[in-house]
């Protein structure tokens, strides 16, 4: 036998297991609702606190609490003094597929702001800051299958050095936005940034209005 064919046959196994596993579970459930919650306890805690959980796991979990979303608006000023927002286009694969949307994440378990604001998929940006406008109860997700309870935190973002466009990364008029954007940001999110940006004095807010790091 191969060293392949002894890694199938161990992961066969293994899928065999967690089978089991799941069937076992469910009687517990059956027979102990309060056993079974205290076993799946204890069974989430060997999971490591830092890092990914991975989309299947993290959903499971996410369905059954409340969660805060970091979302991140990027706006500047152009050459025209029209307001411009930073969008992400998602892929056929994704939630919301072949939308574009303002970046965002969950907040990690022990995991700042600011840490959350550091891996979110900008291309080539350093230096990312932001204030935070508006916090949003939504529960939209659920209309494309999560069903998630959420904590929105909108911030406006601006950087040190600004994200190389592409044809999923790109810039887009405040005034001209695409018509296949994500449903609650164009409806609910953009029009909170821009009237951040519209009616406030804060050096913070002030700080958006850049363009290729040169205040207009």
């Amino acid at each position: 036998m191969s060293g392949k064919e002894i890694v199938v046959v161990q992961s066969d196994a293994l899928k065999l297991k967690a089978l089991v596993a799941k069937r076992l579970l469910e009687e517990v459930w059956q027979a102990d609702p309060q056993l079974f919650k205290q076993t799946v306890a204890q069974l989430i805690d060997i999971v490591p606190t830092k890092g990914a959980f991975g989309h299947e796991f993290w959903l499971s979990i996410a369905r059954k609490s409340n969660n805060i979303a970091f979302e991140a608006i990027p706006m500047r000023r152009n050459r025209s003094g029209e307001f411009e927002f930073f969008m992400r286009l998602r892929s056929a694969k994704e939630c919301f597929q072949n939308e574009w949307h303002f970046i965002g994440s969950y907040l990690r378990p022990w995991e700042t702001e600011q840490e959350t604001a550091d891996r979110l998929e900008f291309n080539g940006t350093k230096g990312i800051h932001f204030v935070r406008i508006a916090e949003v109860w939504d529960i939209a997700r659920g209309n494309h299958g999560y069903g998630i309870p959420s904590i929105s935190w909108i911030n406006l973002v601006w950087f040190d050095e600004e994200p190389k466009e592409d044809e999923t990364r790109r810039w887009f008029s405040a005034n001209r936005l695409p018509a296949n954007m994500q449903e609650n940001h164009r409806l609910y999110y953009a029009p909170l940034a821009l009237r951040a940006c519209q009616t406030s004095d804060s050096q913070s807010i002030e700080l958006v209005y850049l363009e290729n790091g040169v205040k207009l």
